[in-house]
């Protein structure tokens, strides 16, 4: 049986701040996504994976703390070995140049192996496997305490950053360690670093960039962010105030560094910076929050170097635009706005965030049970065409065909129909409800593509197509 389906054009003039370029038309569609918490997202293959503390995706109770989206069907799938008794948090995802998928967080099973805060998952054969040390026959030199919050990987090592001291008496292998995938071994990174590492990445020449909450290396003082050349930890560009959250490097080489701090290098920056290699960019004021609690928490550069950010904060730094969770800096020195933003309340926070081509996946903590347009659950899909998405599984890629454009004083809806199921333009003052038909009911036909012409000027604030 076909699911109902809804897609949703607001209309609304273009704001005059910098942060609200895409508001002059939107529309979503109804979905559902992981029940709470996501704390970690990246794609292998046509498939996103998300990884976090919840307890279903979709309703579905085998989707649990990890979970798949399938990008050609729409719908969310099952993680092979993951099901409805898998109890502990997955924290952090890497995807491998091969594309295995390193998996962390607290667990000590995940897939039906034992394996300590850390495992690898095979999409191609669907199966999983610990990171055993031959020295000890088992995965005991790795991580044993807390979670493993941030992972990347460089040459032949896999990096694991975490929350906690490891189980050992060796002061090296505080909060960062790494796997030798060829000699099959754990060993430290240098004097390692003294507080939590939230995040982690690789540069063009394969240095690992690491952020957190950390103050030194041994005696070293590192300040947040740090930089292993294979020997040594050192500070970058005179360290940050606070804790790094995301750190991400745009194909021009620039480090792009976010989380809750209000300087880098003894420069005024808000939870945002970029570091060229020899000074930074505060990128106009950064991005803040009305209340105490702000910041950036997931980050994610495309291929034409925009940069999306996600996490708690409702306005631009320098002019004080609105944002809500989410925003872009595209480089012509401003942020924007991404429509109407996810998350409307001090309650709700986008954690993750990753950019394919035209397309920006978010997840985290958001839903308005108001059933406004925003009302997402926790995971969306930003296209600058058609502003936030929603999946609701079993669409078969229904929802690509829609298109909204302007032209003149009219937008335009086309959008293609399948046999069996009725259309209807539907109208409203208010996004929380009052809808009415303001076009005949049409019967779709396989193929064929409906328009609906909708009048700039017309008294209605908010339109939707609804099929069923």
């Amino acid at each position: 049986m076909f699911r109902p389906f809804i897609a949703c054009a607001l209309i609304a003039s273009a704001g005059t701040a910098s942060a609200q370029n895409y508001t002059d038309a939107q529309f979503f569609l109804d979905y559902k996504g992981p029940s709470t918490d996501s704390y970690s997202m990246t794609r292998v293959g046509r498939k996103i994976y998300v990884g976090g503390g919840f307890l279903d995706t979709a309703g579905k109770p085998d989707l649990k703390n990890l979970a798949r989206f399938n990008l050609d069907t729409e719908s969310w799938e099952q993680v092979p070995g993951i099901n409805s008794n898998h109890r502990n948090f997955v924290r952090s995802l890497h995807k491998m140049d091969d594309g295995t998928l390193v998996v962390g967080g607290d667990f000590t099973s995940i897939g039906g192996v034992a394996a300590q805060k850390v495992a690898l998952f095979d999409p191609k054969t669907d199966t999983w496997s610990q990171l055993l040390d031959t020295s000890a026959g088992d995965d005991s030199t790795g991580p044993q305490g807390g979670g493993v919050q941030s992972i990347t990987s460089s040459g032949d090592y896999i990096y694991i950053g975490a929350d906690i001291l490891w189980n050992t008496d060796n002061p090296d292998w505080k909060h960062v360690r790494r796997y030798n995938t060829v000699t099959k071994k754990w060993s430290s990174a240098g004097l390692g670093l003294d507080e939590t590492v939230h995040t982690m990445t690789t540069d063009a020449v394969g240095n690992v960039i690491a952020g957190g909450g950390f103050t030194k290396s041994g005696t070293t003082e590192i300040a947040a962010l740090a930089m292993w050349n294979g020997s040594a930890w050192s500070e970058i560009g005179g360290g940050v105030d606070g804790f790094v959250r995301a750190v991400a490097i745009a194909p021009d080489g620039r480090l792009f560094v976010g989380g809750q701090f209000t300087s880098v290098g003894g420069q005024t920056a808000n939870n945002i910076a970029a570091w060229n290699g020899t000074s930074w960019d505060t990128l106009n004021g950064g991005v803040l929050a009305s209340d105490s609690v702000n910041g950036v928490f997931g980050m994610s550069i495309d291929q034409k170097g925009r940069v999306y950010i996600a996490g708690e904060f409702d306005r631009a730094g320098a002019d004080n635009s609105p944002l809500n969770n989410v925003a872009l800096w595209d480089g012509s020195g401003s942020w924007r706005a991404l429509g109407s933003g996810l998350g409307k309340s001090s309650t709700q926070i986008v954690q993750c965030v990753y950019a394919l081509g035209d397309d920006v996946y978010f997840s985290g903590v958001f839903a308005d049970p108001n059933g406004s347009p925003n009302a997402k659950k926790n995971f969306a899909r930003w296209n600058a065409t058609r502003d936030f998405t929603d999946y609701l599984p079993g669409l078969g890629g229904l929802e690509r065909s829609f298109s909204i454009k302007r032209d003149g004083n009219d937008l335009i809806v086309s959008f293609e129909t399948i046999s069996g199921v009725s259309y209807v333009l539907q109208g409203s003052d208010s996004s929380l409800g009052g809808w009415r038909n303001v076009s005949a009911s049409n019967n779709g036909v396989d193929g064929r593509t409906y328009t609906f012409t909708i009048p700039m000027a017309n008294s209605s604030a908010y339109y939707r197509v609804l099929a069923d």
